[in-house]
């Protein structure tokens, strides 16, 4: 049994992560999408919940959990109450607590990137990428390149 978790916990890291070449972000992107939005939207890192809290420990920027289980992760750019912030999903109850949809929020202007995955095991291949205005609808965006370009450009 041990084995076969151990198996299933390597598919599931191999399966959420891709190689991604090294981008050059425009200037005015800060290190909150740096750091913590784009590893994940580029499928950098795994969608695992233990590593993703690691990651963001280990980054320096504030977070709290929100939520009876903690299942909602808010990374801040600063202490300042009006900061850009990303924000993590994750489904209560899942075995494996992958992340089910994340943001990037961007304070200047009240807009945001957003990459969810509703599959059961996060399989690249069903995430979908958005972009808005906060309080209006989503417009699909192609991947992180349109993100980046909505956002910073």
């Amino acid at each position: 049994m041990k084995k076969t978790c151990a198996v299933l916990v390597a598919f599931l890291l191999l399966i959420s992560m891709t190689v991604v070449a090294e981008y050059e972000f425009p200037e005015n992107a800060t290190d909150l999408f740096k750091e913590i939005y784009f590893p994940y939207a580029a499928r950098e890192k795994p969608f695992l919940y233990t590593l993703v809290v690691k990651h963001i420990e280990e980054s320096g920027f504030p977070y709290e959990f929100i939520g009876e289980d903690s299942n909602i992760i808010l990374v801040y750019e600063n202490e300042e109450e009006n900061c850009d912030r990303v924000s993590f999903w994750f489904i209560p109850g899942d075995a494996y607590l992958l992340i089910n949809s994340l943001s990037y929020h961007m304070a200047e202007n009240n807009c945001e990137a957003s990459l969810s995955n509703m599959s059961s095991d996060g399989s690249p291949q069903y995430d979908k990428f958005a972009v808005r205005v906060v309080g209006e609808v989503d417009q699909k965006a192609e991947g992180i390149e349109d993100q980046i370009a909505y956002l910073f450009e």
